[in-house]
């Protein structure tokens, strides 16, 4: 694993409310990281950290439906000391659950 990653997610980690199968992803090139998630996507949100109402995934793609896995940028706001890619929410990609 790559130093900066192993770092990355040990930081992950150690937030509270943190989703324990979130992940960083580092661009080599430019150096810019962000910390992704997979939320299920659900009816009523009980874990935040793990899931996304059906209303929020349909905002990112309508195709998306109850039991369906979606990607989401989950980078914390006070992660690393360079945010210019820190907007939660701001990726997502389709995966069937």
């Amino acid at each position: 694993m790559n130093p900066w990653r192993s770092h990355y997610c040990k930081h992950i980690a150690k937030e509270p409310t943190s989703n324990p199968d979130a992940y960083v992803v580092i661009d080599r090139e430019t150096g810019v990281y962000k910390v992704m998630a997979k939320k299920q996507v659900v009816e009523t949100v009980e874990l935040p950290e793990t899931e996304i109402s059906l209303l929020d995934a349909r905002k990112k793609d309508k195709r998306f439906e109850i039991g369906d896995v979606v990607e989401v940028d989950v980078t914390p706001a006070n992660f690393g000391r360079s945010r210019p890619y820190c907007k939660t929410n701001a990726h997502s990609t389709f995966e069937r659950g």
